[in-house]
């Protein structure tokens, strides 16, 4: 017990006096309109490069939650950080319609396509900002209402990944493909829109996520799940698509017990481990640690380059599975995970994770800020951990 104390502390004091310091220096710091990300190639930001909606949410996130921990100091006030994103989003990025656009430079929106899965990102900021004090839910419970309504597939249910702007041509049925990234996401955002809000219409709202994800993308067995489907649920396998993410498995497997429980429903063990066990057999290094990309359905790839996410999206999920029970196999699996990043994919000073690392431990790519990885995966999962042993 006393060495997960101690992984406890150290994770606490990581986050605090490394990684969260980070951002706020930064993408909040000296950022005039919403947050930077990236580098140029004298290590200067570039502020004026276009703000991916998804980034800036869940940067805003990021700060929300740290400041709802209570990690904000006099040097740092992660709730002014936070604030300092949510205002630019709704002021900059919102629409007439209660959506969000997909780009923005400075105060002027370059792309004005909606994306379910940026809005998503853009409520679960929202709803986050609102627990941590901010005024927030006047402007999430109009964008629960637009996905309620113009992103709804009334013809063959679920929801469509984007809304075309009023100039383009209808979508083809091919391009009205939905995928389990975006579903997985839905769910995200309505689990905590519960925490800040719980209505009739979330809850709806919630439910109906879980059965299609679950009916269309994650059955219970693991081995058929499917990342794309067409309009109407049919898995596409096409590569490639053929491809199983496993990171997505991981994710699906924690989310789906946090949605059972907002819904008021028991653990479902037997499904969780069945995702989990897979992802692990299919691409867990058990020596050294570290988890593959991708698989097949039954191929074993611990072969792969580690990208950051799923790295972080198991920790996440063995850090529910070691809150929940004793498994001694997974506790034992998410110490090797977390030495694997210790040693190989976080950066030394910052604790951030590399993009991408070799199996052998070999830096690929060393980015730790970009519009993907803005310390959303990261910190979550880091969250959680600290969670997950506190429930010991």
């Amino acid at each position: 017990m006393d060495d997960w104390r101690s992984i406890a502390e150290q994770t606490r004091r990581d986050i605090a006096e490394r990684a969260l310091p980070f951002w706020f220096d930064q993408a909040y710091r000296n950022s005039p309109h919403g947050y930077t990300f990236g580098y140029d190639a004298a290590g200067g930001p570039k502020p004026e490069a276009d703000k991916l909606i998804v980034s800036q949410a869940r940067i805003a996130w990021v700060f929300s939650r740290a400041a709802r921990l209570g990690y904000s100091h006099p040097g740092r006030d992660y709730f002014a950080a936070a604030k300092h994103g949510i205002d630019y989003i709704i002021r900059v990025m919102r629409d007439r319609d209660g959506g969000y656009a997909l780009l923005a430079r400075g105060d002027r929106v370059t792309d004005h396509r909606k994306s379910l899965y940026g809005n998503c990102f853009v409520l679960y900021a929202l709803a986050e900002y609102a627990l941590a004090g901010g005024d927030s839910l006047g402007a999430a419970m109009p964008l629960v209402r637009l996905i309620d309504t113009q992103f709804r597939d009334a013809e063959f249910g679920g929801w469509f990944d984007q809304l075309p702007v009023a100039k383009e041509p209808a979508a083809s049925n091919r391009a009205m493909r939905k995928t389990s990234n975006t579903a997985l996401h839905l769910i995200e955002a309505l689990c905590l829109l519960v925490e800040a809000a719980r209505s009739e219409t979330v809850l709806r709202l919630l439910r109906e996520a879980l059965q299609i994800t679950e009916s269309w993308f994650y059955p219970a067995d693991p081995s058929c799940s499917a990342e794309l489907c067409d309009r109407d649920g049919k898995p596409v396998r096409d590569p490639p698509w053929n491809q199983l993410n496993l990171g997505h498995l991981l994710e699906f497997a924690w989310l789906r017990e946090t949605a059972r429980i907002a819904l008021g429903m028991a653990c479902d063990w037997d499904w969780f481990d069945a995702y989990v066990d897979y992802a692990l057999r299919c691409g867990f290094e058990p020596v050294r640690g570290g988890l593959g990309t991708s698989a097949a359905p039954g191929e074993a790839r611990a072969d792969q380059a580690r990208l950051w996410w799923p790295q972080c999206e198991l920790i996440a999920a063995l850090s529910w599975s070691v809150r929940g029970r004793n498994r001694e196999d997974h506790r034992r699996a998410l110490k090797l995970q977390l030495s694997w990043m210790r040693r190989f994919q976080c950066d030394p000073v910052t604790t951030l994770p590399y993009s991408e690392i070799a199996t052998d431990g070999t830096p690929q790519n060393t980015m730790i800020s970009h519009g993907w990885n803005a310390g959303y995966h990261d910190l979550r999962s880091r969250w959680m951990l600290i969670d997950a042993i506190e429930r010991l």
